[in-house]
C-alpha cells in the first residue's frame, strides 16, 4: 500500500494498491533527491525526475511536475492551438505554475 489509500480523490485511490510511493509535489522529492546524492534531470517535455536507491537496495523513479515543466506543455498548447488545458489533483501543484500560466496562455 501506498501513501494514495490517504487520499479523498476516488481517481487517486484507485491506484492505492499500485506498487508506487506516491507524494504530492514539493520539498520532500527535492530533499530526497540531495539526501541520496541524485542527479535532478529534465525529460524532452521539461518534466524534473531523478531515481535512487534507498538503504533496502530498492530502485526508485521519480518524476514531478514544476513552472518549467508546465510551461513547456502550455507553449505546445499555444503552439498548436489547442483549446485549452486542465489542472487535475488542485492544490498539490508547484504554485509558481499559475505565474507561467497567464504568461504563455494569452
Amino acid at each position: 500500500m501506498n501513501r494514495l489509500a490517504q487520499e479523498t480523490s476516488p481517481y487517486l485511490l484507485q491506484h492505492k494498491d499500485n506498487p508506487v510511493d506516491w507524494h504530492p509535489w514539493g520539498e520532500e522529492a527535492l530533499s530526497r533527491a540531495r539526501a541520496h546524492g541524485a542527479t535532478i534531470r529534465r525529460s524532452d517535455d521539461g518534466s524534473p525526475w531523478f531515481i535512487y536507491q534507498d538503504s533496502s537496495g530498492d530502485r526508485h523513479e521519480v518524476w514531478w511536475e514544476d513552472a518549467e515543466s508546465v510551461r513547456t506543455k502550455l507553449e505546445l498548447v499555444a503552439e498548436y492551438g489547442l483549446g485549452g488545458v486542465f489542472f487535475w489533483r488542485l492544490g498539490g501543484e508547484d504554485s509558481s505554475v499559475w505565474a507561467a500560466a497567464p504568461k504563455v496562455l494569452k
